[in-house]
């Protein structure tokens, strides 16, 4: 009888340690991938809110205000192959840098641009946003 209880001690201190063992390494892993998942669903938030629809139009008349603080005339077309606005101006030399830099840190999806020297002071800009 004594050995039984013995036999029985031993099976279930080696059935304690083991599901110890196998629960403790799948918490582990469910631990791993919950942080993976929330990273990635972190960086899917912040990009949906950074490119979103509204934040680029809230983008675009910024860019529009910045060039009416500085006086410059603009034309603003619809482009029909690539369904984005065309925004041209021309820039007096002294005030290339700092616009043109503006406009490319700024968080708008910029389709392509094109500069072109008019004459020796002024700079045609174009953007298609």
């Amino acid at each position: 009888m004594y050995r039984y209880n013995q036999i029985g001690f031993f099976v279930l201190i080696v059935v304690w340690f083991s599901s110890t063992f196998y629960f403790s390494s799948k918490i582990k892993i469910k631990e791993q991938e919950y942080i993976a998942k929330k990273e990635l669903i972190s960086k899917y938030d912040t990009l949906k809110n950074r490119y979103s629809k509204q934040t680029l139009e809230k983008n675009k008349k910024k860019i529009i205000e910045f060039l009416e603080i500085f006086d410059i005339s603009y034309n603003i077309k619809k482009s029909n192959r690539v369904k984005k606005d065309i925004l041209t101006f021309e820039l007096k030399k002294k005030n290339v840098n700092k616009i043109i830099s503006y406009i490319l840190n700024s968080n708008v999806d910029i389709y392509s641009m094109k500069i072109k020297k008019i004459d020796k002071y002024k700079i045609s800009f174009e953007v298609i946003i």
